[in-house]
């Protein structure tokens, strides 16, 4: 419950500055897909599916869109990370951004889908909008994530209680031989 109530203050928070920061640009990084993203990487794909839907209504509210118009799509997208994310090395920071770029542009292609019903325009928005957005979200996002040590402990190294339980398991495989 306590790592929920922080991701939606990060949720929330991600939203307010992109809206502060890039609000007058027409590619935006999209932060909270970011956070899908991340989470969907270090969780199983059901609860990231959750989670995104979570932070999509979020989304939908704050921006005032009819509701599912941005819950689908990241939705949709968290699932497919998390599910993806089980047949990659998560940690690597290559996994990261190429993770992102995929979720970005899956997100905002399927966005459109849903908001124009048809395929006119898509090669301009994908130009103009989709990939500079994509771009602009795989970048920034891996950097912060990096940067911040969000979600891992910034302790290294082997503990006594670690030692302590690797030396019980040592002496129990010792004495099954």
């Amino acid at each position: 419950m306590k790592t929920a109530g922080w991701l939606l203050g990060l949720a929330f928070l991600a939203e307010m500055l992109r809206y502060m920061l890039f609000g007058r640009f027409v590619a935006q990084p999209d932060l909270l897909l970011g956070i899908v993203v991340v989470a969907a990487l270090r969780l199983p794909a059901a609860r990231s599916a959750a989670i995104g839907l979570c932070l999509g209504i979020l989304r939908d509210l704050l921006a005032g869109n009819p509701m599912g118009t941005e819950a689908l799509p990241i939705t949709l997208a968290a699932w497919g990370v998390g599910v993806a994310g089980r047949t990659v090395y998560r940690e690597a920071f290559v996994t990261h951004v190429l993770m992102t770029f995929g979720a970005s542009l899956f997100k905002a292609l399927l966005t459109y889908g849903i908001v124009h019903g048809d395929l006119g325009g898509l090669a301009w928005y994908f130009v103009r909008i989709a990939l500079p957005s994509a771009l602009l979200t795989a970048i920034l996002v891996p950097l912060g994530d990096r940067s911040l040590r969000l979600g891992r402990s910034r302790r290294t190294g082997w503990t006594r209680e670690h030692l302590r339980t690797l030396r019980q398991y040592e002496k129990q495989a010792s004495f099954k031989r």
